[in-house]
């Protein structure tokens, strides 16, 4: 599980509505000059609202734990990277053995061919994933409460 903390911002029967802040690793490294952290730091303080079911009474402020199954976020991106980069690539090896060799054409017909594969893989990419976003592993829920702890250091 993937955990991030969040503040509940309204809760009504049944329905909560939580903020959560966009994190990064960048954050815990030294090296504050790479084009991740400066990218990281133009986009500071941007939040996650999300909706969820959550059936105990939260009061506005109150600090919960969001959990991600790791299932639904590799199967999110592998769907999102994998599958448009492999449409690319045997959108260029069809179009190369179909213009090139058999019909003698230029090189930007393999290019041409290889767009229209990717954007083919793109469509089926958000196809699949709006016939799978309904399983229970690709959503996040409200784990537990947030408890935090006091005169707790951590040095790295």
């Amino acid at each position: 599980m993937i955990e991030t903390i969040a503040t509940v911002v309204d809760y009504h029967g049944g329905q909560v509505t939580v903020e959560a802040l966009r994190r990064s690793s960048c954050e815990q490294c030294t090296d504050k000059d790479c084009g991740n952290g400066q990218v990281n730091r133009a986009l500071s303080n941007r939040y996650h609202r999300l909706t969820l079911p959550y059936n105990a009474p939260l009061k506005v402020g109150e600090q919960v734990v969001l959990a991600l199954p790791e299932q639904g976020l590799l199967t999110a991106a592998g769907l999102m990277f994998v599958v448009p980069l492999v449409a690319i690539l045997v959108g260029a090896g069809v179009g190369n053995w179909l213009f090139v060799g058999l019909l003698n054409q230029t090189e930007l017909m393999v290019v041409l061919s290889a767009l229209l594969f990717g954007a083919a893989g793109f469509v089926g990419a958000r196809w699949w994933h709006s016939k799978i976003q309904k399983h229970q592993w690709f959503e996040p829920h409200i784990k537990r409460r947030h408890q935090p702890v006091d005169g707790l250091t951590v040095d790295c």
